[in-house]
């Protein structure tokens, strides 16, 4: 049974369900938590929604996205590449939670969500596209 995926989206947010049903299945069937699971959709949803909403100038469905996903040892890697506009997720501030939202900024509770609910996170501009490294 292999435990590794590559798949290969447009940036239309109707490819989503796609790929959760593909990475649920891969992570399923070798006996994933279900903690685990839930924490790969949830990076998933987070990442190629922010992405194609945000990553492009024109439409972003005259571009690809590539998901690659392996089972480790020790958990599950998520990996991104996309070819929008360079956007680093470690460089954005953390929220602060004890703020009342009117007073909060807009945006960024997708990138906390990520930052606090995996084991570590990695990104890199190479060859005009963004990869983000996502370890659950």
């Amino acid at each position: 049974m292999r435990d590794e995926l590559a798949i290969q989206i447009r940036g239309d947010l109707a490819e989503l369900a796609q790929v959760n049903a593909k990475v649920t299945d891969l992570l399923q069937r070798h006996g994933t938590g279900a903690e685990v699971v839930y924490r790969a959709q949830l990076a998933l949803e987070e990442v190629l929604s922010n992405v194609i909403r945000h990553g492009y100038e024109d439409n972003p469905a005259e571009h690809a996205i590539t998901i690659h996903v392996q089972l480790l040892p020790d958990g599950v890697r998520l990996e991104f590449v996309d070819d929008g506009r360079a956007f680093d997720p470690l460089s954005v501030a953390e929220v602060d939670l004890d703020l009342p939202l009117e007073d909060r900024r807009v945006g960024g509770l997708g990138v906390h969500l990520l930052r606090t609910m995996t084991k570590g996170l990695n990104y890199e501009r190479k060859a005009g596209c963004n990869h983000l490294r996502v370890d659950l």
